[in-house]
């Protein structure tokens, strides 16, 4: 099934909310001459003023500092970094049966660095990841691919508060800086459905082993659960590199979609209602065929017509007449990714909890009108038709639509 998008990724980030990056610098223990500022972008502005060897032992810590997030104030600046340390191993040997280094941003003494602290991490937990499988920093050669990279990452994440960096052919970095007030990650589930919201195909977006097979798999059809199992992955990591896409704006998520859905109109509509090029770009999107497309005032019937009571099924019956110019999941899933429908869910409710305990326990425990019905086909393994018949023939499970 050839892949849909909704509009193109855009830069969510409240970028002028948060301090620009002074400096990158990279620093390692060197064998003779301890540790030292290997390279620094731009212009050596940090390295020049003679700080460094005040807070060296800071940069290159003593191992019960190691992997941890180490902020130094030195003169004007503000330091921060995750300093690492790699022991020997299989695939390398090191002179002094250790590997040290910390990749760290400078900034303002006055910035706010919060925002940046999970970069720094990922970075220096990227970077430990490659040199293990690579030797990327302790060859020489690779190394000193190392500026062009900082300079992309500083100037990238100055300019758009995100960046992608290729390490080598087979590792691309992703990096975005969240602000402060954007609070903990997207919350994904595994009855989620994710859409593409861009062609992830171009631009190399596409970088770790697990985005690769993720990817491909998103029709927005399949969900979270039904994705991991077929690239045979932990569905926490599939979760994981879907919440770092929709970071990105390249994937949102949807409630799976069925003609038995209802959905009810938001006071977003008004948006659609004054923004022509949003109203073209629905009907493109969810046209069936490009020579025939619906109009206008087809789509605001529909969306008219959406509430409780009334579902997908029975607005298509509606509305014949128009219902064969449109993919209704099209239709439902821009309408939900753009805020102008929500979906309204079903929550099963047992009435009367002591007659009920005969039942499974789980049963009891997810029909107590906190669980909508998609968690529970998820979590029961339900097909909609067996739980709506498990919900009608019993006399007890009263529905909460919500």
């Amino acid at each position: 099934m050839p892949h849909w998008q909704y509009g193109k990724a855009s830069d969510r980030c409240a970028h002028d909310a948060i301090s620009p990056i002074g400096s990158i610098l990279y620093s390692e223990f060197h064998n003779q001459f301890g540790p030292m500022i290997t390279y620094e972008v731009p212009d050596k502005r940090f390295t020049n003023t003679g700080l460094f060897e005040q807070i060296a032992s800071y940069i290159i810590p003593k191992p019960e500092l190691m992997a941890r997030q180490v902020t130094i104030t030195s003169g004007n600046f503000r330091v921060v970094g995750y300093p690492i340390q790699i022991e020997n191993n299989e695939r390398k040997k090191y002179e002094r049966n250790s590997f040290m280094f910390n990749l760290c941003f400078v900034f303002n003494i006055d910035a706010e660095v919060r925002p940046y602290e999970p970069v720094i991490k990922k970075l220096g937990d990227y970077l430990r990841t490659v040199e293990v499988e690579t030797a990327f920093l302790s060859n020489e050669a690779s190394k000193a691919t190392l500026p062009v990279l900082m300079t992309k990452m500083l100037t990238d994440l100055n300019g758009l508060g995100r960046c992608s960096v290729e390490i080598n052919l087979s590792n691309t970095l992703f990096l975005k800086v969240v602000p402060p007030d954007r609070g903990a990650g997207p919350v994904v589930h595994d009855y989620d459905v994710p859409v593409l919201l861009s062609d992830s195909s171009h631009g190399g977006l596409v970088g770790d082993l697990t985005t690769r097979q993720v990817v491909p798999l998103i029709d927005g059809v399949k969900n979270v659960h039904q994705i991991s199992e077929e690239v045979d992955a932990d569905p926490d990591l599939v979760k994981s590199c879907i919440q770092n896409l929709m970071f990105y704006a390249i994937v949102r998520v949807v409630p799976a979609f069925n003609t038995a859905n209802v959905h009810r109109v938001t006071p977003g509509l008004q948006q659609f209602v004054c923004d022509p090029l949003l109203q073209q770009e629905c009907i493109r999107t969810v046209a069936r065929d490009s020579n025939d497309l619906p109009s206008l005032r087809d789509l605001m019937m529909l969306f008219g017509d959406m509430q409780i009571g009334v579902t997908v099924k029975s607005l298509l019956s509606r509305h014949s007449n128009i219902a064969s110019k449109i993919d209704e999941r099209k239709l439902c899933d821009f309408g939900v990714i753009h805020g102008f429908i929500r979906r309204v869910y079903k929550y099963p409710l047992y009435t009367r909890y002591n007659q009920a305990t005969a039942k499974s326990a789980t049963a009891i425990r997810m029909f107590n009108g906190t669980f909508h019905t998609d968690e529970i086909q998820q979590k029961l393994d339900l097909t909609v038709k067996d739980l709506d018949e498990r919900i009608e023939q019993d006399q007890l499970i009263c529905v909460c639509w919500k």
